[in-house]
């Protein structure tokens, strides 16, 4: 593992919110300045492979052979996809999202994938107790925008798939936006798959085409995680109908309190 991601996991695990007895395993044995390869091989033993998710989930990993490792151990064994949602929690990591999302299995028929699913239900929920009528709304209009996001099939959306993206749309307009939410609009939105390659597909749904909520989320995803400009970004949305001419305003407000924050997001100080 670099030195650079050595760092940034330490600095996680140290200031990870609601640590655990992994967290503490994880730092030290990120201590030990282990290699992806060893961590990997921890990935087989049941009782090393908490504090290897850890730290990957710490480390941000980008590395594909790591994802698919990843990928491949939570798929088999359900304790471990457990331990991998917990770590999600408290570290946020694009790949181990995206190792939960990239799996073939219905999430309702799917003990390993359903815990992930109900994470990402209380992360992105307004409000996080809703119940009712309205939860069933939002819990069945997930289902259907997982399998837009698969298919990448984003025109006459169901309304309850809109109702969705228009709550992830809410969290991305603050400056404090949780990076878990910001991962699952970044796959959702984009594409289920590397990190470039969803860049792209949220500049796609940028471009024009799309149903404006769509378009003005995506926008607001690729600021947060600093892949665009705010004046590409507005000077798309400016073109696009009132709808998105509506979304400048948030955009600007966006870039400028990450502006006057001076801090960059996890994913962002993970590009160097």
């Amino acid at each position: 593992m670099q030195s650079s991601r050595m760092r940034l996991a330490a600095s996680r695990l140290e200031n990870a919110p609601w640590p655990s007895p992994t967290t503490v395993a994880a730092l030290s044995l990120l201590q030990q300045r282990p290699s992806d390869t060893a961590l990997m091989a921890r990935l087989a033993c049941r009782d090393g492979a908490p504090e290897a998710l850890e730290v990957f989930s710490a480390a941000q990993s980008q590395s594909e052979r790591v994802f698919r490792a990843v990928r491949n151990s939570v798929h088999r064994d359900a304790c471990l996809s457990w331990s991998l949602v917990e770590s999600l929690n408290r570290l946020p990591w694009y790949n181990g999202l995206r190792a939960f999302m990239s799996l073939p299995e219905q999430p309702l028929s799917s003990p390993s994938v359903y815990s992930f699913y109900m994470l990402a239900r209380n992360k992105v929920f307004v409000p996080a107790d809703v119940s009712g009528e309205l939860y069933d709304y939002y819990f069945h209009g997930l289902w259907r925008m997982l399998a837009v996001a698969k298919s990448e099939s984003w025109h006459d959306l169901h309304d309850s798939v809109l109702a969705v993206v228009k709550l992830l749309r809410l969290h991305l307009e603050t400056p404090e936006c949780d990076l878990f939410v910001l991962y699952f609009a970044t796959l959702l939105l984009g594409r289920i798959a590397s990190l470039s390659s969803s860049i792209r597909a949220l500049r796609h749904r940028v471009a024009g085409g799309h149903d404006p909520w769509v378009r003005t989320t995506a926008a607001l995803a690729l600021l947060h995680l600093g892949a665009a400009e705010v004046e590409e970004l507005c000077a798309a949305m400016a073109g696009g109908g009132e709808s998105c001419r509506a979304a400048v305003p948030a955009l600007l407000k966006l870039a400028a309190a990450r502006t006057n924050g001076g801090e960059a997001s996890d994913y962002q100080m993970s590009f160097g």
